[in-house]
């Protein structure tokens, strides 16, 4: 504690994930792999994550006079990551599925591959709460992130000293109608809130070095080079959304049976997305800003506690919810995505990544009719 009203915190976390699987595919009883290539499989994989964070920040409390409470938080974020995905697969060991290591597959059929990389972020924040009379209440948020998976170029930011950092807000306002004159007198009423916000945010979940152009090294026979990688753009930024969220808080019996429900309207911008190319470029895809979406519904929860003795308590809880989303804007009215065995599709008017199959129209249940 700096003083009664200040306080700096400091909090660090370290996160280490490691998966290691063996898989072995045996001869016997199993159809061939692998376009009728092999008759028995080894596969082996090793995934590990490492992650750190700090978060370094200072609050203010102030109570003034007897009706109204100030706080204010600010401080800076940073977090870091590390990957490393290591696989191999042999085929066609001996015949008796007794060796079941990589080394013990044909060595012209053996495949070997992974990836890594690293991902940085950092965050400049504060925030503020004011509450009169513990009625009404107003809360202002504001960030400043860096990520480096934005690239160098990137559009709709600020820039400090040459770096661009995304600029991101929010603010809420509430009114705790069950604390008004005309309710207080109502005992059966423990709150009534109502609660209405707005506010951006940001998202830079794509490719590690999705933002930045690079060289690949390639092994050719007894040599190395180097290649120019993926298509990349250094302009990329983060994907932008504008949430509206208006909702109502009501708990009644000594806070055993409370009830929620919210509107919500939520608007993303430069959606981060991987726009196919024309096949004579020679790259598949690029990422890229583009496209726009909007995601509406509403949302309602009940919590209660039915019973409730010394020894024993049961609480139920039910939520319901619904939402509609719809693709505003994207280039060409519409993007194909691939995956494996088929294609998503985002059009202006349809839902983002929609995908299509074969209405069921019945069996024919005998020959002449399947024949006609």
């Amino acid at each position: 504690d700096i003083s009664e009203k200040l306080k700096f915190n400091s909090l660090v976390g370290v996160n280490f994930n490691s998966m290691v699987e063996q898989v072995f595919m045996p001869n016997l009883g199993m159809e061939l792999y692998y376009d009728d290539e092999a008759y028995n499989v080894s596969s082996a994989l090793s995934n590990n994550l490492y992650s750190f964070a700090i978060y370094n920040y200072i609050n203010y409390q102030r109570k003034i006079g007897t009706k109204q409470t100030f706080q204010a938080n600010a401080g800076m974020r940073i977090n870091t990551s590390k990957f490393q995905y290591d696989w191999g697969i042999a085929k066609n060991s001996h015949e008796n599925d007794e060796f079941t290591t990589l080394q013990s597959g044909t060595s012209n059929l053996r495949e070997l591959g992974g990836n890594n990389g690293n991902w940085n972020r950092l965050a400049f924040y504060g925030n503020l709460k004011y509450t009169l009379v513990e009625r009404y209440g107003i809360t202002f948020n504001a960030s400043a992130e860096n990520s480096t998976r934005i690239g160098p170029q990137a559009l709709n930011v600020m820039r400090v000293s040459g770096v661009p950092f995304g600029l991101f807000y929010g603010t809420g306002l509430f009114w705790r109608i069950s604390n008004e004159p005309f309710l207080r007198d109502l005992a059966w009423i423990d709150e009534l809130k109502f609660r209405v916000s707005y506010g951006k945010s940001g998202n830079d979940d794509i490719g590690n070095y999705d933002g930045f152009n690079y060289l690949q090294q390639v092994h050719y026979r007894n040599t190395s080079g180097a290649v120019p990688g993926p298509l990349t753009d250094e302009s990329l930024s983060f994907e932008e959304s504008y949430h509206f969220n208006t909702g109502i808080d009501f708990t009644t019996r000594g806070n055993r049976l409370s009830i929620s429900a919210d509107l919500f309207r939520n608007r993303t911008e430069n959606l981060l997305i991987y726009m196919v190319q024309e096949f004579y470029l020679g790259k598949e895809r690029i990422p890229v800003n583009d496209g726009e979406i909007e995601n509406t519904g509403w949302e309602a929860a009940l919590f209660t506690r039915p019973i409730e003795t010394k020894q024993f308590s049961l609480d139920v809880g039910f939520n319901v919810s619904h939402f509609s989303n719809e693709v505003v804007s994207i280039s060409n009215d519409f993007q194909i995505t691939p995956f494996q065995g088929g294609e998503y599709i985002s059009e202006v008017g349809s839902s983002l990544l929609s995908f299509y199959g074969y209405r069921y129209q019945g069996v024919f249940s005998t020959s002449e009719e399947a024949l006609e």
